[in-house]
């Protein structure tokens, strides 16, 4: 009898070791890394051009409202300076009054004397100085346009990476302060002026580790909270102890700058600023599966 209560005291020795590895393996592999990125934007500055879907669109306004509009004062004063033109060179029922006012400034004088002037208008340029030098580092450019800051960072003592300013969470802070005090270790000359939209992020992007990385670390891999803010006033001046780099980027650049699986979770909170039929597809595509998983998920 006494080798089997050995050996199901072994047994008993084993399920318990077991269970305990599978408790420590799940604690493990739900460690994350917690990271706050700050996706700082500069608002446009002047009214974009519209695209050809709204150029199309104000063309069909226009009639609507041109045709179901009344006249207004300046053209009853053009219609009543014809009729006062056609009495005067016919000489029927020509008074003093017609001639006096056919003497004054006619609808017909006032509109090609402020034709005059605004062919004289010259308009600002909508292309900058910084546009023409493709000087990324400025605020002055891409005027129409929203810009976002990246940061060139290195990650380890080899990769280097361009992406949002990010800082890892403390523990002791939220989400939001993470990502304020992320800005702060950026530009520590506190000469940037922002204002967060919030504090609930606007996106958020995870990744695992390598092995190597994971077995190091202890740690599963990274889940980055990307919090919006937008440029007040004030200039960036980089921290270069950890930022290498930094550039002003529309969402044009911003999608071949930054790594692509980065890119496509970012950009899903950004605004569609060109009217780009790939992407509007891509979202069309995305919507349909969304609907489609909760109307599985409903239906169960």
């Amino acid at each position: 009898m006494t080798p089997i209560v050995r050996s199901l005291s072994s047994m008993r020795a084993i399920i318990s070791t077991g269970v305990q590895t599978m408790v420590t393996t799940r604690r493990y592999r739900s460690d994350w890394h917690l990271i706050s990125a700050v996706c700082l934007q500069r608002s446009p500055l002047i009214v974009p051009e519209m695209n050809w879907l709204e150029k199309k669109m104000s063309d069909v306004l226009d009639t609507v409202e041109t045709n179901g509009s009344l006249y207004n004062d300046h053209e009853m004063r053009h219609f009543e300076d014809e009729r006062r033109a056609k009495r005067i060179a016919a000489g029927d029922k020509v008074d003093e009054k017609d001639l006096e006012a056919a003497s004054k400034q006619t609808a017909q004088d006032f509109e090609e004397y402020f034709q005059k002037m605004f062919s004289q208008f010259s308009k600002a340029s909508r292309i900058t100085q910084s546009d023409v030098t493709n000087d990324r580092k400025s605020l002055d450019r891409c005027l129409d346009r929203h810009l976002m800051l990246v940061c060139r960072q290195r990650l380890d003592n080899t990769v280097e990476e361009w992406l949002l300013p990010q800082t890892v969470n403390s523990g002791d802070e939220t989400m939001r302060e993470t990502a304020e005090r992320a800005l702060r270790e950026f530009c520590p000359t506190g000469q940037l002026e922002v204002g967060f939209l919030g504090n609930v992020p606007s996106a958020v992007y995870s990744y695992k580790y390598p092995p190597l990385v994971t077995d190091k670390t202890r740690m599963n891999g990274a889940k980055i909270f990307i919090f919006k803010a937008l440029h007040k006033s004030g200039h960036f001046v980089p921290n270069e102890d950890i930022c290498l780099d930094y550039e002003w980027l529309n969402r044009t650049e911003l999608a071949a700058r930054l790594p692509q699986k980065y890119w496509s979770t970012i950009c899903e909170s950004l605004l569609l600023e060109e009217l780009d039929i790939n992407d509007i597809m891509s979202r069309n595509k995305t919507f349909r599966r969304i609907v489609k998983k909760r109307f599985s998920v409903s239906q169960q």
